[in-house]
């Protein structure tokens, strides 16, 4: 295992910075995962750290060793960094065997053969692929072949695995199942892990920690619960959580009495958000709530706002219900038994202790 320390880092592709100003430190047997939209920069990120892009500035050690700095001319190559890679395509030589696949790495490094055998049937064994060494490729399933480039990753025994959305080509059972291997293998290898992808559900229930990229720079690093429900801007906000948080453009007309007037009408803000937001002297504002904080109930009461139902997503054991208020749309999680009461016209309450406000000017959050 090896901690992971990078500086200052940046990557520009001609005009255009693919990254800019990076800072982040992975600790050592942490499975951390990069998160972000297409284009965020995050595979850039990773490619910088296996050797296989220079970066324009910056630095980054692995372990106590400088692999790369722009600034002092240090630039280790990818096979001297001592660690793995799992693409999402697989990178299978489609004319060995997957015993020649999984062996390559130890072969083109002129290790023993009664070594090179006994660890690739060990590898084999654990990821459940032990079956299959004298098959080809293209006999294998998606997950059988995804199996078999994780193995040719970790039969080195690397400190360090990174990963570029290995799990994007298989279908929805596969991928569900392959997170929790992963998670396992993780484990019993005792191995850092720097994993890239654009789906929160990976990133949610894999990783330790998630550092979340947008245009080419971390947005917040922290832990998946911390992110969830601590955003710390309206991107993160909007980007983490399914369905989206509900955000409304908001106006504070009433300084002492955190009344807001917002897209749908008049909202007043809890005591303890008044008094915060009192402090920042902040006017123009966006309310978020997430849906499984939006509540529906049966009658006009204190704080509860008139809604019009539209429609209802049914997905399995969750329902999501889409209402209008006012002029603005707003989804709720809901149950079956809400489901069968619900009305054309109905009533809905934010939960206050769950209410998310941002500075609309900087999206930074306010409380």
């Amino acid at each position: 295992m090896v901690n992971v320390c990078i500086k200052d880092l940046c990557k520009k592709f001609g005009k255009t910075e693919a990254v800019k100003d990076f800072n982040l430190e992975i600790k050592s047997g942490e499975f951390f995962v990069l998160l972000g939209p297409s284009g965020s920069g995050k595979s850039t990120v990773l490619n910088c750290i296996a050797g296989v892009i220079k970066p324009t500035k910056g630095e980054i050690w692995i372990g106590d060793k400088l692999v790369v700095s722009a600034e002092k001319g240090v630039f280790i190559p990818p096979q001297e960094r001592n660690l793995g890679m799992v693409f999402q395509d697989f990178a299978l030589y489609p004319h060995m065997s997957v015993f020649d696949n999984i062996t390559f790495p130890l072969k083109v490094r002129k290790f023993p053969e009664n070594e090179v055998r006994m660890r690739a049937e060990q590898i084999a064994e654990i990821l459940g692929i032990k079956h299959l060494l004298n098959r080809k490729p293209g006999q294998l399933s998606g997950g059988e072949k995804q199996r078999v480039g994780l193995a040719r990753a970790l039969i080195r025994n690397p400190p360090l695995l990174l990963m570029d959305e290995p799990l994007s080509n298989l279908d929805a059972k596969l991928r569900v199942m392959m997170r929790v291997e992963l998670k396992r293998i993780q484990r019993e290898f005792k191995t850092t892990v720097v994993y890239v992808t654009h789906d929160q559900v990976e990133a949610l229930s894999m990783g330790d920690r998630i550092g979340i990229m947008s245009a080419g720079t971390l947005q917040q690093v922290g832990e998946p619960i911390e992110i969830y429900e601590k955003p710390i801007n309206t991107f993160v906000a909007g980007f983490i959580g399914s369905p989206p948080m509900n955000m409304f453009n908001c106006t504070l007309t009433d300084l002492e009495r955190g009344v807001l007037k917002c897209d749908f009408g008049e909202y007043i803000l809890p005591k303890s958000v008044a008094e915060v937001i009192f402090m920042k002297a902040v006017k123009e504002l966006i309310l978020g709530v997430r849906p499984e904080h939006v509540k529906i109930v049966s009658k006009h009461m204190p704080g509860a706002l008139e809604a019009k139902f539209i429609y209802v997503e049914k997905l399995g054991r969750e329902l999501i219900a889409h209402l209008k208020i006012g002029e603005s749309k707003i989804t709720s999680i809901i149950s079956p038994e809400v489901h069968s009461s619900l009305k054309e016209t109905v009533w809905i309450l934010f939960d206050e202790n769950k209410i998310h406000v941002f500075d609309k000017s900087s999206g930074q959050t306010i409380v």
